[in-house]
């Protein structure tokens, strides 16, 4: 009995000896499992803060990326803005030249015909002074000639025509300007109006006729035509034909 509670006891203490060997055993690996999942949670956490800390430093970069994006964009913009403003300048000018490119060559050819006009000018006056003075002296060969013929009552003989208003004498109609209207300005009039050559018989001047048949009419020169010239008259009067004919007749300036 006392051999078998020793031997009971011996296993109570056997099997103790075992449990507090095991106890021991699973707080150990208790401790060094919490000891990792301590490290684990720790790396965890300290991966956890280090990946926030990048997505947080990539954000910030994506964020600098994007501002720097838009000042880039801005710049561009600003760019091709001065770009622009720069062409518009550069047009502008260049049309300002050309503008006074051209107002300078219409100044040098408006410089040039007036160069050319002041030429003709000083020619005409020249041309014209030249023709006053052969007036000049043809108006003094007439007055000359005029005294001299009424002084000695001379009779000088001159090829006599006719002619009236119509188209085929002065190649105007009824209701042209000039129609009826003489060089000097007057209305033809019949028995009064003949054409001369002015450089013969001045305008304006009395005239007596003698015509063939020995009869004498009074007409005054206030008419002129291309056909007229030296010892030539032509006597308007109101209806002209071919048969009017043409005469020698004998004439003196009263």
């Amino acid at each position: 009995m006392e051999s078998d509670n020793i031997v009971s006891d011996a296993g109570e203490i056997k099997r103790s000896s075992i449990m507090k060997k095991l106890q021991g055993k699973a707080i150990i690996v208790t401790v060094i499992a919490l000891i990792t999942l301590s490290v684990a949670s720790y790396h965890l956490y300290s991966l956890i803060n280090a990946h926030i800390q990048l997505k947080r430093e990539h954000e910030n970069v994506i964020e600098m990326n994007k501002s720097y994006q838009e000042a880039l964009n801005d710049l561009e913009q600003k760019k091709k803005n001065v770009e622009r403003s720069l062409l518009e300048a550069e047009q502008e000018i260049e049309d300002k030249n050309s503008t006074l490119k051209e107002r300078q060559q219409k100044i040098d050819g408006l410089k040039e015909e007036r160069q050319s006009l002041e030429q003709d000018i000083k020619k005409l006056k020249s041309d014209l002074e030249a023709k006053q003075e052969v007036k000049s002296a043809k108006e003094s060969n007439l007055q000359l000639l005029s005294h001299e013929t009424s002084k000695d009552e001379e009779w000088r003989t001159f090829t006599a025509t006719y002619y009236d208003a119509n188209y085929q004498s002065t190649g105007k109609n009824p209701g042209d300007i000039g129609y009826g209207v003489t060089a000097s300005g007057k209305k033809v009039e019949s028995g009064v109006t003949i054409a001369v050559d002015p450089d013969v018989i001045p305008l304006g001047s009395w005239v007596m006729i003698k015509y063939p048949d020995g009869s004498t009419e009074k007409r005054r020169a206030d008419d002129t035509g291309s056909a007229i010239q030296g010892h030539k008259v032509d006597i308007y009067i109101n209806q002209a034909s071919i048969t009017s004919g043409k005469h020698q007749v004998q004439l003196k300036i009263l």
